[in-house]
């Protein structure tokens, strides 16, 4: 695996927009791959790794418990798999309702634990 073009082309992004590359996180999206993958992309210095289904990521987690990497729940997520997600997850980028905004809250508070998301608007 090799991240060296696209942090090139990252930088080159970031140089015309006046920013730093440094402010720019890339998500590695191991979903639907072997752990394996996940380990390679870890190597590769990709320590931000996302998936989409809350079992498949669970499964990684536990096989790989002292990963030193940052889970990112990219996909829809599904009340009923809230209290599994809160906390093990660096960042929920799915956010879509004040139903799943209000069960997040709800667990995250029993596991007193602060969950980041990205909310989805639409207007």
């Amino acid at each position: 695996m090799n991240a060296a073009p696209v942090r090139s082309r990252i930088a080159a992004a970031a140089a015309r927009a006046g920013r730093s590359p440094e402010e720019v996180r890339i998500v590695a999206v191991t979903k639907g791959h072997p752990l394996e993958r996940a380990r390679e992309a870890a190597a590769a210095g990709l320590l931000d790794l996302g998936e989409n289904r809350v079992q498949e990521a669970l499964s990684k987690q536990e096989a790989w418990p002292d990963a030193p990497v940052r889970w990112h729940l990219i996909g829809h997520l599904q009340r009923n798999k809230v209290k599994l997600v809160v906390g093990r997850f660096v960042l929920v980028h799915s956010l879509d309702s004040a139903r799943l905004a209000d069960a997040l809250d709800a667990a995250a508070a029993a596991a007193g634990v602060v969950q980041d998301v990205l909310l989805e608007v639409n207007e």
